[in-house]
């Protein structure tokens, strides 16, 4: 029978624990760990002589990771990866279908596409699969993904605008030279723009 999942952070793991003065060696290692170019049992042990000469620079007690610490680790990332790889082919046609001109509708359906990958993430992982740092990148990529939209929509509302503007006087200019009266060019506007007198 299988174990029911808890809700809630669940224990932190061995890696997780490091210091600070560590993260860059935690680093290290997942960023082999994702190149898949050398053995994990390789990469531990590296990963722990550089945890060694770390802590001995720093006058510290040398942290261990055990094998086992580092496999769920490595487990963990592949998981990370996978679900990336998934995202990214989901993604790929989408993109692939539109135009170049169409930034603004790409970076909302990107930013959407973020949003929905973290809630995937938070739900398929639950708390308890993230660490505090995994989280915060997380809640840091959606907060872009917001931000990205935001600035897209306010500069497709500037490009609206302005091409309005344009239009509009362009009618007034050119009713003026005809002319049309007031109530013609009015109607003219709201016929191309949409817009009230």
């Amino acid at each position: 029978m299988a174990r029911k999942r808890r809700d809630g952070r669940g224990w932190l793991s061995s890696i997780d624990l490091l210091p600070d003065d560590y993260d860059d060696i935690v680093l290290w290692a997942s960023q082999e760990l994702d190149d898949n170019t050398q053995f994990q049992v390789d990469i531990h042990q590296e990963f722990n002589r550089r945890l060694r000469a770390r802590a001995e620079d720093i006058g510290a007690e040398a942290p261990i990771i055990s094998a086992s610490a580092f496999g769920r680790h490595a487990l963990k990332r592949a998981k990370a990866a996978r679900r990336l790889e998934t995202a990214h082919a989901v993604a790929k046609p989408l993109m692939d279908r539109l135009e170049p001109g169409d930034t603004d509708t790409l970076t909302i359906m990107l930013g959407e596409m973020i949003k929905t990958l973290a809630l995937e993430i938070i739900e398929s992982e639950g708390a308890a699969g993230m660490s505090p740092k995994e989280a915060m990148q997380l809640a840091a990529a959606v907060k872009s993904a917001s931000q990205a939209q935001s600035v897209s929509s306010a500069r497709r509302q500037k490009l609206e605008s302005q091409v309005a503007e344009k239009v509009t006087q362009v009618v007034e200019k050119a009713g003026a030279q005809v002319g049309l009266s007031a109530d013609q060019v009015a109607q003219i506007r709201r016929d191309v723009l949409g817009v009230r007198s």
